[in-house]
């Protein structure tokens, strides 16, 4: 049995969900190999969009790996942030002058252009009380910021404010995704795994991000980048597939 775990956006959409690419999906998971896909979006974000789709999927780890669930959407793993640190780091994003602030759990998701003043962990709870909201679970949240040279400069605060408990990565050019320090692609992939008790002879991955580098590098998996991945993405990973679909023909 085979694993091919992949990306989604700039990845599977980069040539399209096609009629191909689910007749393929659906042979590779005839043979008795899974396929799932590993993606920053929110878990409720990436079940939607693969409903809408109609891309069967037998995993999907999502938050940038923070969180997990099987092929019937039943949670797998969760894992969530202290709102003290989140707090913490959420005044320094003000600070820095963010221009977009988000902070998510499994089923919501706070949205605003800046960071309110008030955010503050609710004693007794473990929750945030964020501006007139309150989230508990909470599994990531994301600063923007207009200025490259900014959004690595709060990677370095957010790290630092909390002591390392929390961690950076960026998916784009203009936000920053911060999650616990244990958590990335490759680490959540690895959960998942572990978790869900499959034994998998080989795991192929595909991606075109920096954030999807920890899953393409990891000397576990057999990874590969999308022709249209970002220059940095492939000078570090090395190889290269044109799409999802070349690679499940190609290993099938």
């Amino acid at each position: 049995m085979k694993i091919y775990a992949t990306d989604y956006d700039g990845t599977v959409t980069y040539r399209g969900v096609t009629p191909e690419l689910k007749e393929a999906v659906r042979r590779w998971r005839e043979a008795g190999n899974l396929f799932g896909i590993v993606t920053g979006r929110p878990r409720n974000s990436i079940r939607s969009a693969l409903r809408a789709n109609g891309l069967e999927v037998d995993f999907a780890v999502s938050d940038n790996g923070a969180t997990a669930s099987d092929g019937s959407w039943e949670l797998i793993y969760n894992a969530t942030l202290d709102p003290t640190d989140i707090a913490v780091a959420s005044h320094r994003l003000r600070e820095l002058g963010c221009t977009l602030y988000r902070v998510s759990n499994l089923n919501a998701y706070y949205l605003s252009y800046s960071v309110p003043e008030n955010v503050y962990a609710v004693p007794g709870t473990g929750e945030l009380r964020i501006g007139d909201s309150q989230l508990g679970n909470i599994n990531g949240f994301c600063g923007g910021f207009d200025d490259p040279e900014l959004l690595e400069f709060s990677r370095t605060e957010v790290e630092r404010v909390t002591e390392g408990r929390i961690h950076g990565m960026a998916p784009g050019s203009r936000t920053m995704d911060f999650f616990r320090r244990d958590v990335s692609k490759a680490a959540g992939l690895k959960r998942y795994v572990k978790l869900s008790g499959a034994s998998p002879e080989k795991i192929y991955t595909t991606g075109d991000a920096p954030n999807d580098l920890p899953m393409l590098t990891d000397p576990d998996f057999e990874g590969y980048c999308v022709d249209n991945a970002m220059e940095k993405v492939k000078s570090e990973v090395g190889r290269s597939v044109d799409s999802p679909l070349e690679l499940l023909r190609r290993f099938l």
